[in-house]
């Protein structure tokens, strides 16, 4: 058994948030010739799982690593194997310094996003990702358990995130990791976690020898993934640090079936 790793958005989706009917394909004889699929993304496992009904990309030897890989799910038993979560106090210290910055700040219960503040920037990220969000006085009193991840943003200004990426970022550097997952998110998760670690839990778990896997993405979050895997590969539409992470990179990009290209070249 092979597993291959599979960052969403721009990776496995299209730039349309679609799963192209090649992709389907390649991904259904994958799991047919006793391989496994896993969706390594840093969105929450409520938006995974709306795709993954969507697609009937559920069942045994599909896998979902959501929150960057804080959280590890078989689809086949929903059954969570992995989970790990970001403090309070990394919640309260991020709403209440995002704010200071002119930036967005957001973070999740199971079935919602949560913030304190209504904008712009979240009804776009709502629409998305396919999950609904909701507006609170306090969202330490709103979150039901420590939640698997933040998120601060902005649409627009990425160099404001670089900005308190370099500052407030060190501040939590010993509970947290910050990592890009495109140029308008900047998310916070636990050290435990990160897809690289996602991939080595799952090997672990699973009995799967990292040599007999594959890892895909497009984004600075996929990099430690794709270094870790057996054979690392970037969108050939990923950034410049991603292409330079990986030993291969595709010859088409997400919106011509590179996933297909992976499948039929390496696991058929």
């Amino acid at each position: 058994m092979k597993l291959l790793f599979a960052d969403m958005d721009d990776t496995l989706l299209s730039t349309d948030k679609t799963i192209s009917k090649k992709n389907l394909e390649a991904v259904r004889a994958l799991i047919k010739a006793g391989h496994g699929f896993v969706m390594c993304t840093g969105r929450p496992l409520y938006s995974c799982k709306v795709l993954a009904k969507q697609y009937d990309l559920m069942g045994e030897n599909y896998y979902i690593a959501s929150y960057n890989g804080g959280q590890i799910v078989d689809t086949c038993s929903m059954k969570e194997l992995v989970h790990e979560g970001v403090s309070y106090e990394v919640v309260r210290t991020l709403f209440d310094e995002a704010p200071k910055w002119q930036l967005n700040v957001q973070t999740y219960n199971d079935d919602c996003i949560l913030v304190e503040e209504d904008s712009e920037y979240i009804k776009w990220y709502s629409t998305r990702i396919r999950m609904p969000y909701k507006v609170v006085d306090d969202v330490m009193g709103a979150l039901e358990a420590e939640p698997l991840k933040c998120i601060v943003a902005h649409l627009t200004d990425h160099a404001a995130l670089e900005r308190f990426q370099a500052k407030v970022g060190p501040k939590l550097s010993d509970v947290t990791e910050n990592l890009f997952s495109n140029p308008v998110l900047l998310e916070f998760g636990s050290k435990k976690a990160g897809k690289g670690r996602a991939l080595e839990n799952l090997c672990d778990i699973l009995g799967v020898d990292r040599a007999d896997t594959v890892a895909v993405g497009d984004e600075a979050n996929d990099i430690d993934m794709i270094k870790k895997a057996g054979l690392g590969i970037a969108m050939i539409n990923g950034t410049e640090d991603t292409r330079r992470a990986a030993d291969i990179i595709t010859e088409k990009d997400n919106d011509n079936d590179a996933i297909a290209e992976i499948i039929e070249r390496y696991f058929l």
